[in-house]
């Protein structure tokens, strides 16, 4: 086992989940060429939705039962979209990411940006297997997490630096659990609002 492994801390109490972004500004200027002075000048404030946020995010566990908000959110982007005649095919306003926190804790997959990528994670999360549960490495961000009898290990770090953001353990059966039970919960929910808006796009 590597030292990182050995040195990781115990944690309890932890949550896995799909976190779906709310900005609470739209862009509708230029892709480029433009001053930082002139960006906060072409913003314009989007219907926010009365959820609890975790950081940028709002969770797939605290939209359950209020998708509504979540719909008029998305319903103010489109508009958004229309308005100021920009595509949306290109939008960066429907993202999500995976999520594993707890209260000491938070590892949120930067660079994901799709429900695709976030189903991987999970259907990794899910595995039995001892070994790597997953890798990744994009920008100065890297990610590991891997499983060993009945604990998962996970490091998100700058890899340029050396930073380490996080070095945890924690149980691994309830992740399993947790994980399973939101592949089908959060597809249905992006089915509900691939329906609202007749495209998908947050897969």
């Amino acid at each position: 086992m590597n030292d990182w492994k050995k040195s990781a801390t115990l944690q309890s109490n932890v949550k896995v989940d799909i976190g779906f972004m709310a900005n609470e500004k739209f862009y509708f200027g230029p892709d480029n060429g433009f001053t930082p002075e002139e960006y906060e000048q072409m913003l314009v404030p989007l219907y926010q939705p009365k959820l609890r946020r975790t950081g940028r995010l709002i969770l797939f566990s605290d939209i359950v039962g209020n998708e509504e908000e979540l719909i008029k959110h998305y319903v103010d982007v489109s508009k958004k979209y229309l308005e100021y005649k920009k595509d949306i095919s290109k939008s960066t306003y429907f993202w999500n990411r995976p999520v594993i926190f707890n209260s000491e804790f938070i590892i949120s997959f930067a660079w994901h940006d799709r429900f695709s990528e976030g189903k991987n994670v999970l259907d990794n999360l899910t595995s039995t297997e001892d070994g790597e549960v997953y890798w990744d490495v994009d920008q100065g961000w890297e990610l590991e997490i891997e499983a060993k009898e009945n604990l998962i290990y996970a490091r998100e770090r700058d890899p340029d630096c050396e930073e380490v953001y996080c070095q945890v353990k924690f149980e691994r059966r309830d992740i399993r659990k947790q994980a399973s039970a939101l592949i089908p919960n959060v597809s249905e929910l992006i089915e509900k609002l691939a329906d609202s808006f007749g495209h998908d796009y947050w897969t």
